[in-house]
């Protein structure tokens, strides 16, 4: 009766992915993690490289895209240390406490600013806000005085043209 050959399952896949991508482990230390159903052993290096050689190539790759996304999670919540990090990475921010450095690679030459805080000598005193005036106190209402035409102009002649409503 010949043997069977072996078949990868889904778990086993997801196994090779996760282990593929940590640093520095060996591929005998993945292969001891995977069982084969038939013998009940773990497999050999060679048969790991035949049957998982996508997983091992993409385990990086993959794992970089997961941390990424929840990365991205993490700056669109709002997370201060995600923030703190993103702003390090990516923008070449680094915040030493007292100190930020802020720097960019323009072609060969290499631009850094920093920016130094100083304490306030004002630190121990209290803040006094401005005084807030709750009271309305609006504008009175200005009118103009009335204004009473006369009947008839000084003179006694009475005008043509847009004043015609006074003659009698």
């Amino acid at each position: 009766m010949p043997m069977r050959k072996y078949e990868p399952s889904e778990r086993d896949r997801q196994i090779v992915l996760r282990l593929g991508a940590v640093a520095n482990i060996d591929l005998e230390c993945i292969a001891y993690a995977i069982t084969n159903e038939r013998t009940g052993k773990p497999i050999n290096v060679k048969t790991l490289k035949k049957h998982y050689a996508r997983e091992l190539r993409l385990a990086k790759t993959e794992m970089q895209k997961i941390v990424m996304d929840s990365f991205v999670e993490q700056l669109k919540a709002g997370n201060a240390q995600a923030l703190k990090i993103g702003l390090n990475s990516y923008c070449g921010l680094r915040d030493t406490g007292n100190q930020i450095t802020l720097s960019a690679d323009k072609g060969n030459n290499n631009i850094a600013w920093q920016i130094n805080f100083v304490e306030s000598p004002f630190k121990d005193e209290p803040v006094a806000p401005e005084p807030i005036d709750v009271i309305a106190n609006p504008e009175p209402v200005r009118r103009l005085p009335k204004y009473d035409l006369p009947i008839e102009p000084a003179g006694g002649k009475i005008l043509n043209g847009p004043l015609q409503w006074l003659k009698k």
